[in-house]
């Protein structure tokens, strides 16, 4: 991993923030990876330890492998559920 940082959702969508494709979307939805037309992956993580929410609270809009746009609607989920389930939006 890299360089990165956080953002504090204001509403429970997230948007990708390149073109390009999807290279990981995991089985629990919490994460998905892009690889950007430039070359860069960047792994999107919605919250701290959702991972063990085993889905709940997401819903992916996307494929593995599909292609995207900047600022293509990729994933929803329910900020008051996962701030009251996980240990951190």
């Amino acid at each position: 991993m890299g360089d990165g940082f956080a953002i504090e959702p204001a509403e429970g969508l997230v948007v990708s923030p390149v073109d390009g494709k999807i290279i990981n979307l995991f089985p629990t939805k919490h994460a998905i990876g892009i690889l950007s037309d430039a070359g860069r992956e960047i792994l999107i993580n919605v919250g701290i330890d959702t991972v063990n929410l085993k889905g709940q609270g997401f819903e992916t809009l996307v494929e593995e492998n599909a292609v995207v746009k900047k600022g293509q609607p990729l994933l929803n989920f329910d900020i008051e559920f996962i701030r009251s389930n996980a240990t951190q939006l």
